[in-house]
């Protein structure tokens, strides 16, 4: 699959592996993994396909719950790396989604590292000033 087409671009080539797309009410809370010695939260939402509110308020509940369960977090809150590699957010529902990131982002977590967050154009501006680390290599509008 060409990653900027997000398809096939020679006919008649299908690819052997394809992307797995995660149906999110089943599968969130085994995406969301702790590390207690460093207090960082992973989210592994590599493939995540985000199309309705409900998976908004799932995901937004996991990490909720995974932070509550975390017995090292400081204050309630982590340090935070999200792998968005192939994550897909329906356009309806894309602003939600980003106000819920935000919204954790100011009162759970201590920093905030994501992976190919180019996917959403420069939505994540919209996280009103909560702050952002971009790791080197990472995409940032377009560039390396």
């Amino acid at each position: 699959i060409n990653e900027e087409w997000r398809r096939h671009v020679l006919p008649g080539l299908q690819p052997i592996l394809q992307p797995e797309r995660y149906d999110i009410s089943k599968k969130v809370s085994s995406l969301i993994s702790y590390e207690p010695k460093s207090n960082t939260l992973f989210l592994a939402f590599r493939g995540l396909n985000i199309k309705t509110l409900d998976d908004v308020k799932a995901i937004r509940d996991a990490i909720d719950a995974k932070i509550t369960a975390a017995s090292n977090a400081v204050d309630g809150r982590v340090h935070v790396i999200v792998d968005y590699q192939e994550t897909t957010i329906a356009n309806e529902i894309v602003d939600d989604y980003w106000a819920m990131a935000a919204e954790l982002e100011r009162n759970r977590y201590l920093s905030a590292k994501r992976f190919h967050v180019t996917a959403f154009g420069n939505r994540r501006e919209s996280l009103a000033g909560a702050s952002t680390a971009v790791l080197p290599g990472a995409a940032v509008n377009g560039k390396v």
